[in-house]
């Protein structure tokens, strides 16, 4: 809505990067068993990918791929919700208050999309005088401030459970979380408007949304463990592609 497709397609790949090189892998190193539901989640990020790297070769997402993007958020969405994590005192609370689950939930679901909205009004408004001073100035905010930005919530979830021990849950969560940003994030900015693609993109930041793709599929696949320093190399490879977002961005 505020005429910067750059931005719009950079938060939506810069976010996917830093979830995948940066959360997902916290999630996994300290996950004591495989993640049920991890697979599907990944698949689906990995099919959101590639149907926005198919609509991207022709330098635009129209209105009617947004619709199928959108309609691909709904069936993630479903997905999510078939694998979601019952909480052990879930049942024993149904029980003595039938609607408290319910109630809560939505209360804060609610809270939620209100403070998102807000914060990421305000940040688009911040950072809109800054995109203008760069050739391709929009993507390149868009890759790094917006995208980490947009990452942050699951890097929240994905240190949390890590301090308590378990992180698969977690783990599902935030590969979901990126899979639901590619795919609802371009297709409703595409619903606005046609998305016109930065040529720029077909670079270093569409080789970073393959990568994380990538790397959700292995992390998924692959039996959690403890390994040393691979957040640190994570979090190296992750500022690399920064850089290299950068430099594509002029």
């Amino acid at each position: 809505r505020a005429g910067q497709p750059g931005a719009a397609v950079g938060v939506v790949a810069g976010a996917l990067t830093g979830v995948a090189f940066t959360a997902a892998v916290m999630a996994w190193s300290k996950a004591g068993r495989k993640a049920k539901g991890a697979s599907t989640m990944a698949a689906a990020a990995a099919l959101a990918t590639a149907a926005a790297m198919t609509t991207a070769f022709d330098g635009r997402m129209t209105m009617s791929e947004g619709r199928l993007m959108v309609l691909f958020t709904l069936a993630i969405l479903l997905a999510c919700w078939r694998t979601r994590p019952e909480p052990p005192s879930a049942e024993r609370l149904a029980i003595k208050f039938p609607m408290a689950p319910t109630v809560i939930g939505a209360v804060l679901a609610a809270a939620g999309a209100i403070g998102l909205w807000a914060v990421s009004r305000w940040a688009v408004d911040q950072v809109s005088p800054l995109a203008g001073r760069r050739a391709d100035g929009d993507l390149e905010i868009g890759l790094a401030a917006l995208g980490l930005a947009a990452a942050a919530p699951s890097l929240i979830v994905a240190w949390r459970a890590a301090c308590k021990g378990d992180s698969a849950p977690a783990q599902v969560e935030v590969t979901g979380a990126a899979a639901l940003g590619v795919a609802g994030g371009l297709g409703a900015a595409a619903l606005v408007s046609p998305l016109a693609i930065p040529e720029a993109f077909m670079g270093w930041p569409a080789a970073g949304l393959c990568l994380g793709a990538v790397v959700l599929v292995a992390l998924a696949s692959a039996t959690p463990r403890p390994v040393r320093h691979l957040g640190a190399v994570a979090g190296l490879a992750y500022l690399g592609l920064l850089a290299a977002f950068a430099r594509s961005a002029g």
